[in-house]
């Protein structure tokens, strides 16, 4: 499998796994306590929603609803206190933004893989 299938792969489950998420999250919210905090703005609505997973830690980001950004947790254990940001992600929603972002990056050795 091409390192770009592997991609593609990969966004696809992670596209699946926040739709669960979401789904999880409406059907807790019935039952209990709602899972996603919504930080309000001047005009009340929530452009900001930090979604948080009951069942992984990882789950949890903050989406712009606004713009549709989102950000995860990153922790820098080469620093010291080990501090902790929101770290953006990167969003690829064409061909032409697979292309700019493959080419970002080294690839790896071989032996590396």
């Amino acid at each position: 499998m091409s390192v770009r299938e592997r991609f593609l792969v990969v966004s696809t489950g992670a596209l699946l796994v926040a739709q669960l998420v979401a789904m999880h999250t409406a059907a807790s919210a019935q039952s209990g306590p709602p899972r996603v905090a919504t930080v309000a703005s001047a005009t009340g609505a929530g452009r900001f929603q930090i979604v948080v997973s009951s069942h992984v830690r990882a789950d949890t980001f903050l989406m712009d609803t606004s713009t549709g950004r989102t950000w995860r947790p990153a922790r820098y254990t080469d620093l010291k206190e080990e501090p902790t940001v929101w770290r953006l992600e990167t969003r690829v929603d064409s061909e032409k933004d697979f292309q700019t972002w493959w080419h970002s990056y080294t690839p790896k050795d071989e032996k590396q893989q």
